[in-house]
């Protein structure tokens, strides 16, 4: 075989190839999508209550608060928390300034956050008035509350 012919072959296959890659698109069948009906659940009303610093912690944040069909979800979102310690976290009745006992432990914030499923109403929550969340240093410090905010009845 001559080089000529050989050379020949080479750009053959080479043009080939690109018009498989490029431009034969047209002959590959489409993917079948199915489309799924994903039910939203249902969200109701939600409250932001703001957490304060306190004993000098430098922690502070957010809890939200929010309907999703029959249940609460309550999320916390802290800023200077410690990292990798578990903070407990509580509903507690009356107000930051006269903290009462726990109505509803909330899942501990570990790195700044937490989400607690509660299996109540807003109506059911805010009934409960006076409260408020609060957040401890740790669970060897519980005594030692870092955050805290009123729920306040809208």
């Amino acid at each position: 075989m001559n080089k000529t012919l050989l050379w020949v072959i080479i750009i053959v296959a080479v043009i080939v190839g690109l018009w498989f890659v490029f431009w034969n698109k047209g002959t590959k069948p489409e993917p079948v999508i199915p489309e799924l009906e994903v039910e939203q659940p249902q969200v109701g009303r939600e409250i932001i209550v703001q957490l304060s610093e306190q004993n000098n912690s430098g922690v502070s944040g957010f809890a939200y608060i929010q309907e999703v069909e029959d249940d609460l979800v309550v999320a916390l979102a802290l800023s200077g928390a410690p990292e990798n310690v578990a903070q407990p976290a509580h509903i507690h009745r009356n107000n930051c300034e006269d903290i009462g006992g726990v109505l509803h432990p909330l899942e501990f914030p570990v790195n700044n956050y937490s989400s607690t499923n509660l299996s109540l109403t807003m109506d059911e929550l805010l009934s409960q008035a006076p409260i408020s969340i609060n957040v401890h240093k740790s669970a060897d410090e519980a005594q030692v509350y870092v955050a805290c905010g009123n729920i306040e009845v809208e």
